[in-house]
């Protein structure tokens, strides 16, 4: 089903703690695809938790964080990606 010109990226969005990113390694591991999760992703390019985020710098500023790996991602292949359960409420995040 997947090959070198396979240029799919498979995104998961649910709420918080409903199993994205447990069902997203399975998924990745199983088609063989990489796996990404954005709140992890933030998590290392910031050294703050998402906790810490929030109640320093407000949800504004965690979602534009959010967009903004997006973003980074728009050029992904075979990739699974794990979503905050706050994306799909932005709906630039939707594009």
């Amino acid at each position: 089903m997947t090959s070198k010109e396979d240029k799919t990226v498979i995104y998961l969005i649910g709420f918080m703690g409903s199993g994205k990113s447990t069902v997203g390694r399975i998924l990745a591991s199983k088609l063989g695809y990489a796996f990404i999760d954005t709140d992890e992703v933030i998590i290392e390019q910031t050294g703050m938790s998402i906790n810490e985020i929030f109640n320093n710098f407000g949800e504004p500023y965690f979602r534009n964080l959010e967009h903004n790996v997006l973003k980074e991602l728009s050029n992904a292949q075979k990739t699974v990606v794990s979503t905050g359960g706050g994306l799909p409420m932005y709906h630039e995040n939707m594009k």
